[in-house]
């Protein structure tokens, strides 16, 4: 034994880092033992340093806000919980999130600190990883919200009604593959709004390769997935040695972080270089006289994320299929405000509360987002007598936030009258406070979306009626709802009947169409 600890300081630089790191992490852990017992934490399930406990169970849920919701009944609306040294606090409700991530947003602004995602794959130039105190995250803000807030958006408005025209056609003339209209509908606008660029109907290049990327981050937040997060020496480990393969798998998603940010910009560029390129986004920041390669840089960046402001309807869809009532009610205020001679635009949002609280239930009932992304304390807090550690990982949990009893009676209910009274006020809280994040991280693409969702719910309702299939019997099926798991959930595929209301309807999209 002695001889081996003799032998430590020749070992090679990466062995010794290794050793050295797994000393400083039982340091650690022996300081984070001696402070607990001082302080009064949030309740939660027991930690660990290795593969028991919290870890456990997380590990073996297959919907990770499912689990965090049969938590919050046995713990509360604030859960703690660790792994090896990682501190986690989960938030379960809309007071403890609205306190904290907005009210407190100075400290809770950054996004952890991620060994495998930040430094092997190198994500924090990727714009919803980037740091707070970053000197690009506010370029990066401004950006964005320049150009799809509430102002610049309207800019694009056009586009994305000629996009929500070309998704009736396509339905109309092929109903049974809505799932992938619902895609490629929301893939269309938010690329010729960021690129210029009009993707094909099926199996185009750029959209492809975004969906693999995103594909790829689908349990890149489930805490302790990584065990290099919790073992940090093990970043240092050669690629050959057994139980390394996550070496490779960083490496892989470098090259497909610079893939997906510097592939269609470059096309632009192209485009730009052969005079003629669409206007966009891209093409309007790289004109400008005198871009530094910094600013360059942001565009690319600010560009490659914008994918995420586009929006998925396929929920709706389910719920027009569950709730023909709801339907039936929508379509009746479509005609009283559009009469039957022109199809929804986005400046009719207003003048539809039903049809606007249809979209606000489609994005309460099921988050597309049901834990949103996590932030990151950087200073020691207190909350409700509670101690919060610095560095600590904070997790709103939106699909409780969402279906909280307290606020939302029988919240697996689709009811867009929960969003009205009689007045047209609110009579729950909107969603949309909460299902695009909070603070100084909330999403500045989420009115874009919101508009995007507008358009496809009013739109398919004014000229399409959606029902359940029949069997061979002539029963109808009832399809299960059931969603993905991952950062971003979906609705599965299921099987809806998409029919137009009328000829006239027909008629009218026929001709929209080709306005």
């Amino acid at each position: 034994m002695f001889l081996c600890l003799i032998r430590i300081p020749i070992l090679d630089t990466t062995t010794g880092l290794a050793i050295l790191s797994m000393a400083l992490i039982i340091l650690r852990g022996v300081f984070h033992w001696l402070r607990r017992s001082k302080r009064r934490f949030p309740p939660g399930p027991r930690g660990t340093y290795f593969f028991g406990g919290a870890r456990k169970e997380i590990m073996g849920s297959s919907f990770l806000w499912l689990k965090y919701s049969e938590w919050a009944k046995r713990y509360g609306p604030i859960i703690y919980y660790r792994i090896g040294n990682q501190p986690y606090i989960i938030l379960q409700n809309a007071k403890a999130a609205t306190d904290l991530l907005e009210k407190r947003a100075r400290i809770y602004a950054d996004r952890p600190n991620n060994i495998m995602f930040d430094k092997l794959v190198g994500s924090t130039n990727i714009m919803t990883r980037t740091k707070y105190r970053d000197p690009r995250f506010p370029k990066y803000r401004k950006m964005f919200h320049d150009e799809l807030g509430v102002r610049g958006g309207k800019a694009h408005w056009a586009v994305q009604e000629q996009e929500a025209r070309v998704f009736l056609m396509n339905l109309l003339n092929d109903p049974e593959n809505f799932l992938l209209h619902t895609r490629s509908t929301a893939s269309a606008a938010i690329m010729k709004v960021t690129y210029g660029y009009t993707p094909s109907k099926e199996n185009d290049y750029f959209v492809n390769l975004i969906r693999e990327w995103m594909a790829s981050f689908v349990d890149a937040g489930r805490p302790g997935l990584w065990l290099v997060d919790t073992y940090p020496f093990l970043q240092y480990l050669p690629r050959w040695f057994p139980g390394a393969e996550f070496l490779a798998i960083a490496e892989k998603q470098k090259r497909m972080n610079e893939t997906i940010l510097s592939t269609p910009i470059n096309w632009v560029k192209n485009e730009m270089a052969a005079g003629r390129a669409a206007p966009s986004f891209a093409s309007k920041y790289l004109s400008q006289p005198n871009l530094s390669a910094e600013d360059e840089d942001i565009v690319r960046v600010v560009s490659g994320v914008m994918y995420f402001a586009g929006s998925d309807t396929a929920t709706f869809f389910l719920a027009m299929t569950m709730n023909p009532l709801v339907q039936k009610k929508a379509q009746q205020e479509l005609d009283a405000v559009l009469g039957s001679e022109r199809v929804p635009t986005v400046a009719d949002k207003e003048s539809l509360p039903y049809v606007k609280a249809i979209l606000k239930e489609t994005l309460r009932w099921h988050p597309v987002a049901p834990l949103g992304l996590p932030h990151r304390l950087t200073e020691d807090d207190e909350y409700e007598h509670m101690f919060i550690p610095a560095g600590a990982t904070v997790q709103p949990n939106i699909w409780q936030i969402a279906h909280d009893e307290d606020t939302y009676p029988n919240p697996m209910t689709f009811d867009p009258e929960r969003h009205l009274s009689q007045d047209g006020k609110h009579t729950q809280p909107d969603p949309m406070t909460y299902v695009f994040g909070f603070g100084r991280r909330i999403c500045p693409g989420m009115h874009f979306a919101e508009n995007a969702l507008f358009l496809t719910i009013a739109s398919t309702l004014t000229i399409f009626n959606i029902g359940k299939v029949l069997d061979e019997e002539g029963r109808e099926i009832t399809p299960e709802v059931k969603f993905t798991s991952g950062i971003v959930s979906h609705v599965e595929p299921f099987e809806c009947k998409v029919f137009p209301r009328s000829s006239s309807a027909e008629d009218l999209i026929r001709s929209a169409a080709f306005a």
